[in-house]
């Protein structure tokens, strides 16, 4: 195992998938993704890389093809490399195509954990904490909130912010920063752990590339200026990057997210909506739908004040999506048949 590919986690695990190659093949991981080629970093040391052919037309859909954090076995030929084929994924940020495209845009993989951050002067906002939290679970990453510009509220306000997400999400590990003075930013730091990738995700503006650099201690991702009318930040990252930090902890850089649709948030929804699955075990139907049945325990729990309303109303929406998407998905595979 090299110290470079040691760098961007190469692990045990990764190196056991990776036994046995052929002498012309190695192993690399996709450290940032353009329109069609790659930067890859691999043991001679970062390259750039393009699609094999063969890749290229076994490739059913984009799924199939890389993404920044995939490990990817190339081929050298000359000065070029060329990706024959993405290793197995442990875990994928994923989310519906924008717009009325009914497929699954892949945005990063095998993260550790995804920082879902929030801004609390403008930005913060329980049902879309929600949802973002279904589309992490659902890709099988561990969560985290970041509740970033803290110095822009009142602490009354920023208590007031952390204590009705720890209330929603009491598992989950909770930060307050103000990346711009440096608050908060060493008990994040204590968080980290060398090896794990991590990565941000949230609207524009939140602050994602400042907590980057701060955290880090130096500029990797670019920033940009302050609005002066909106007092909110301007968005700047133009691609997802794999950045190396000093301490062994390697992070992905974004763009900001206009609209984080869902897709195949099954197991997402039950992991974000816990006290709802528990409550329709006691629903008269096995298959209510919580909205018009008699004898329904989740809308009686809502009723008797035992599940927010606000919290119910959102489920009920995010449900709707996943299930308009999965109606979609099995109608297109059905006319291509």
């Amino acid at each position: 195992m090299t110290s470079l590919l040691k760098r961007v986690g190469f692990s045990e695990e990764w190196e056991r998938r990776f036994k046995n190659l052929p002498e012309d093949i190695a192993p690399g991981r996709v450290i940032t993704e353009y329109k069609k080629r790659y930067l890859v970093r691999m043991e001679k040391g970062d390259m750039e890389a393009e699609l094999s052919g063969r890749l290229q037309y076994k490739a059913t859909s984009r799924e199939d093809l890389p993404v920044v954090g995939d490990w990817v076995a190339l081929m050298l030929e000359g000065e070029k490399a060329l990706i024959r084929y993405v290793v197995e994924r442990k875990s994928v940020l994923a989310r519906k195509q924008a717009g009325r495209i009914f497929e699954k845009q892949l945005l990063a993989a095998n993260v550790d954990v995804a920082f879902i951050v929030q801004a609390l002067d403008k930005d913060f906002n329980l049902n879309r904490l929600e949802r973002y939290m279904t589309v992490v679970y659902s890709g099988n990453i561990l969560p985290a909130v970041l509740l970033n510009k803290y110095d822009l509220v009142t602490p009354k306000e920023a208590e007031r912010c952390f204590k009705t997400v720890k209330k929603r999400f009491p598992e989950i590990s909770i930060f307050l920063t103000s990346a711009l003075y440096l608050k908060g930013i060493d008990t994040l730091r204590a968080f980290l752990k060398p090896g794990l990738t991590f990565c941000m995700v949230g609207s524009s503006g939140v602050g994602k590339s400042t907590l980057i650099n701060a955290i880090a201690g130096e500029k990797l991702a670019e920033t940009g200026s302050i609005n002066c009318s909106t007092k909110k930040g301007v968005h700047i990252t133009a691609r997802r990057e794999l950045h190396c930090l000093k301490n062994g902890e390697l992070f992905i850089d974004m763009p900001g997210l206009k609209e984080i649709g869902i897709a195949d948030a099954g197991k997402g929804l039950k992991k974000t909506f816990p006290l709802i699955y528990k409550l329709s075990e006691e629903c008269y139907f096995d298959d209510c739908t919580h909205t018009n049945e008699p004898q329904c325990a989740v809308r009686y729990a809502v009723d008797e004040g035992i599940l927010e309303r606000r919290q119910y109303q959102n489920f009920l929406t995010l449900w709707k999506e996943f299930e308009h998407y999965t109606q979609q998905i099995t109608e297109k595979s059905w006319k291509k048949r």
